[in-house]
């Protein structure tokens, strides 16, 4: 999986939360600074994007993400569920 993007890197990491999944923290190339966390959401079923407070993220920033959540297992994906009617 590729972890480092034209502006953001991902940086893995073990959650003191225990959910079995993994964790990414979401680093600027450019300053070297996290702007927040990619983790499991258990009420959605997925991964999504959690920013530190105050972070601006420019669009950039923000493809490099989309980017990287969709390469992430699909644990609905692989339990047959299929997610195509739910709300995100």
């Amino acid at each position: 999986m590729k972890k480092e993007y034209k502006v953001v890197t991902f940086k893995e990491f073990h959650s003191v939360l225990g959910c079995g999944h993994a964790e990414y923290a979401v680093v600027s190339v450019k300053r070297n600074i996290r702007l927040g966390v990619v983790r499991w959401n258990v009420s959605w079923n997925k991964y999504g994007f959690w920013p530190d407070a105050g972070k601006v993220l420019s669009e950039g920033v923000m493809m490099d993400i989309g980017v990287f959540i969709r390469g992430l297992p699909d644990e609905r994906k692989i339990g047959g569920y299929n997610d195509k009617d739910s709300e995100d």
